[in-house]
């Protein structure tokens, strides 16, 4: 079960982390939804669902660090456009 969850985790949670607010209510629901799992799991006394846990607590930061990759990417992808251009 714990390699489940990790990949669980690694596949679609991680995924499910929108760069923007626009998809924010998208993501508060996969939230609610990765708790509810967790709490069905742990209810069955299954052991493994710290990955789940742990990425609903970190949520904020995950977000967090998802937009800061983002604009990172938009920010070196304009550049590189620039020196193409000879802009610089």
């Amino acid at each position: 079960m714990p390699s489940l969850m990790s990949r669980i985790r690694e596949v679609w949670l991680d995924r499910a982390i929108p760069p923007s607010l626009e998809d924010m209510e998208q993501y508060k629901s996969s939230l609610a939804q990765v708790q509810e799992l967790a709490d069905k799991i742990d209810a069955l006394d299954w052991p493994g669902t710290e990955p789940l846990h742990d990425w609903g607590k970190n949520a904020p930061r995950l977000w967090l660090n998802k937009r800061k990759e983002n604009e990172l990417d938009k920010t070196r992808n304009q550049v590189s456009c620039l020196k193409s251009e000879n802009w610089m």
